[in-house]
């Protein structure tokens, strides 16, 4: 099987015209190095492969007799890399309700968070965080594989010329 996340890559053997109580052991090699198998087994599959060019030679042996097969196979790596950009706009420091939205262009997001900045949002299923405030922020984005892309992404504060602030003290109606 391809690898469609990062390690997940799959071997299964099958073999044919066995001898009956027959071993049979595979060997593993990543190519090209086909002195050092990578693994050795009696079970017909092996998991957590990366892609790349594999031999696999398969050793029967029954009492003082042995023969062998060989076969080589690629394993294609088949990962799509999850690609995104924050976007926000800029918001004036008194206003709690900034919007930031990710957006991805590539890849499949399963869940959106923010891991630091001035509000922390938890894994949420929606790509938008909703009542912001200007800021810095660590966004994380995880995908089906279970890999989280980072970025930081800042909520610019707008400057207010106009604000105009009075102060009334009890008393001073």
């Amino acid at each position: 099987t391809d690898e469609s996340c990062t390690g997940n890559g799959t071997l299964t053997f099958q073999t044919s015209n066995t001898t009956a109580g027959a071993t049979i052991i595979f060997s593993v090699y990543l190519l090209p190095d086909v002195t050092n198998p990578i693994v050795v087994t009696t079970n017909n599959s092996i998991s957590g492969l990366s892609s790349g060019n594999y031999r696999v030679i398969a050793l029967q042996s029954l009492g003082d007799l042995s023969n062998s097969q060989q076969y080589d196979i690629t394993i294609n790596d088949t990962r799509v890399q999850l690609v995104y950009q924050a976007n926000s706009n800029p918001m004036l420091c008194y206003l709690a309700n900034g919007t930031i939205a990710v957006n991805v262009s590539q890849g499949t997001a399963l869940t959106y968070e923010i891991i630091s900045g001035p509000i922390v949002k938890p894994p949420q299923a929606s790509n938008l965080f909703t009542n912001m405030v200007p800021g810095t922020y660590v966004i994380r984005v995880n995908d089906q594989c279970g890999d989280g892309i980072v970025q930081t992404h800042t909520i610019n504060q707008l400057e207010d010329d106009n604000l105009e602030i009075e102060v009334v003290l009890p008393g001073d109606n």
